[in-house]
């Protein structure tokens, strides 16, 4: 009677999906042979080592059961209610535990020892199954396999979308986002692989996966990762790496992120400056960003021929491709080369971007027609700086009255000075051929003294400036001929007999040494160089003849009623290379 009415207050659907698997109970201390598919053991080795509670009564007719589940997760076992539809439980549910062993797992309870004993096993999502009529001995452990018929749909869903799935080593059919349908609960493995030619993907992903009623969607990230440093120029700039609007990794410059492939926008503030540069993060990404936080301007570059606009002319900024005319550009403050190209024909344009400069590039071609009549219409490679190399030749000219004689610095006549001169040049253009020659060299004569004791060394040391106009005829584009001419200072440094390093030298100075009693040029000397020369792309063949404007007074002795003087004549010829 008990048992029917026990029977009658077990829901019929709970009872529907739980179930005791057929020829799963077990008694494993019926002999002393280890008992088939079972791991735990000799089978009188459990009830030999338990420690068994009292019953109800205080007295030891208690028993194990030992419940394996099927299609039903580890983490419920110990939501289960285990009780006997006769006999007051052993022990309290507070005092079941999960055993496991070998990949499996059981939940341990202690059941009373009787005759005919009918065993509930109830889960409050599961339902009720019982184990019924079974004649339960003391001191013996006892196994039962009980399966959950519940199914349930799982969702996959991984980044980047389009992942080939399978679920216990079987291929589902599609890709991610996918649901796959009536998949049991526990314990399942669960693996990704990208698409063929899905670059973005890790190769692939295995995941070990637990499903319950609570947890049915499984998402993954597959997209590779690419360790990358952010700095700021100048440094210390607070950055911001935003993914699809959201702020994935922030800190101050230089920052390291790990970030998967995909498209980012970095946000770079510093002392209210504020840039934004996209990112692709891929296998060609570079492993460091440098963000200019500078301030921009948006420049409209435009760009006419013939009083046209060019829209298909080709654009250059500091060197580098940056698109077509009739666009604007963000150019950062300071100055940029911007130079426009349309069917061989170029022109470069140097401007300065801040605050107060115009909104508006224009540059104008010249008329591709007419570059073959008007060499100023040639577009002449321009390379205004340089280094340059001379040999100088320099006599001077001594005037009494009428007669002109040439001596070198030492007095001999019909001689002249040998040296060298070797500097910076700087070229600038103002367009149909002007422009100006100047720059800084350091010229050195020299020449060995046999005539003196000892046969010293003379060394004569000047600085030489020359600033002269010049005309420029372009024959091509790598290719011109030119005039110059104007005015130049020669500064002396030194002027001294030197014997030798155990010997040391002997400064001479400039002018009159009494001392020495010698006399020397002064030390300033004003000329008017003229010149002509040719260049070819970067090598440059130039020829100069100066004039010698101021009178070294001292370097001779004339009377009252005699007119002399003496002037400076230099004559060079060098290789310069300009760039």
């Amino acid at each position: 009677m008990l048992v029917a009415l026990a029977a009658m207050l077990v829901p019929s659907g709970a009872l529907g999906q739980m179930k005791v698997v057929a020829n799963s109970f077990k008694d494993i201390n019926s002999n002393d042979a280890q008992t088939s598919g079972f791991s735990m053991g000799s089978m009188n080795m459990i009830a030999m080592s338990e420690e068994w509670p009292d019953d109800a009564d205080g007295g030891d007719k208690v028993a194990e059961l030992l419940i394996q589940f099927k299609n039903v997760p580890l983490s419920e076992y110990l939501n289960f209610k285990i009780t006997d539809t006769q006999e007051v439980m052993p022990c309290n549910p507070s005092e079941m535990r999960v055993i496991e062993q070998e990949g499996q797992s059981w939940l341990k309870v202690f059941i009373p020892a009787h005759d005919n004993a009918d065993i509930d096993v109830a889960h409050p999502d599961y339902g009720t199954t019982r184990i019924v009529n079974k004649n339960i001995k003391k001191h013996h452990v006892y196994i039962v396999t009980i399966e959950n018929a519940k199914l349930v749909n799982i969702v996959v869903t991984s980044d980047p979308v389009g992942a080939l799935v399978e679920l216990d080593g079987k291929r589902m059919a599609g890709v991610t986002p996918m649901t796959i349908p009536n998949v049991t609960l526990g314990r399942h493995e669960l693996a990704l692989y990208p698409q063929s030619g899905v670059t973005v993907a890790k190769d692939v992903a295995r995941h070990a996966i637990d499903v319950t009623d609570a947890k049915t969607t499984f998402e993954y990230n597959m997209r590779k990762t690419m360790h990358i440093e952010f700095q700021s120029e100048p440094d210390g700039a607070f950055i911001d790496v935003i993914k699809d609007g959201k702020k994935v990794q922030s800190g101050k410059s230089p920052l390291a992120a790990n970030l998967p492939y995909g498209e980012y926008v970095v946000c770079a503030n510093h002392g209210g400056v504020v840039v934004e540069e996209p990112v692709s993060v891929n296998s060609h990404t570079s492993a460091k960003k440098i963000i200019e936080v500078k301030n921009s301007k948006a420049v409209l570059i435009n760009v006419f021929q013939h009083n046209q606009a060019l829209s298909g002319a080709e654009i250059n900024i500091d060197g580098h491709y940056a698109g077509m005319a009739g666009q604007t550009y963000k150019l950062y403050y300071g100055s940029h080369w911007v130079q426009a190209s349309y069917y061989g024909v170029t022109k470069t344009k140097h401007i300065k971007v801040d605050d107060k400069s115009d909104g508006e590039i224009k540059i104008k071609l010249p008329g591709r027609q007419r570059s073959r009549h008007n060499p100023f219409d040639i577009d002449y490679n321009r390379r205004e700086w340089g280094v340059a190399f001379n040999y100088i030749n320099r006599t001077w000219r001594f005037k009494v009255d009428s007669q002109t004689r040439k001596y070198s610095t030492w007095g001999d006549e019909g001689k002249s000075d040998h040296g060298m001169q070797m500097g910076i040049t700087y070229t600038p253009y103002f367009g149909y051929g002007q422009g100006l020659v100047t720059g800084l060299y350091w010229q050195m004569f020299f020449s060995e003294m046999s005539d003196f004791d000892d046969s010293p060394t003379w060394y004569d040391h000047a600085l030489y400036v020359p600033l002269q106009y010049q005309f420029r005829l372009p024959l091509g584009e790598d290719f011109s001929l030119y005039v110059n001419g104007g005015v130049a200072m020669t500064l002396g440094l030194s002027n001294e007999l030197n014997y030798g390093e155990n010997e040391g030298s002997i400064q001479l100075g400039y002018g009159e040494n009494s001392d020495y009693g010698t006399y020397m040029p002064n030390r300033v000397q004003w000329s008017v160089p003229v010149g002509a020369g040719l260049q070819w792309k970067a090598l440059v063949l130039d020829f100069k003849y100066s004039f010698g404007l101021n009178d070294n007074a001292d370097m001779y002795e004339a009377s009252d009623d005699v007119k002399a003087s003496c002037k400076m004549r230099t004559w060079s010829l060098g290789l310069h290379f300009v760039f």
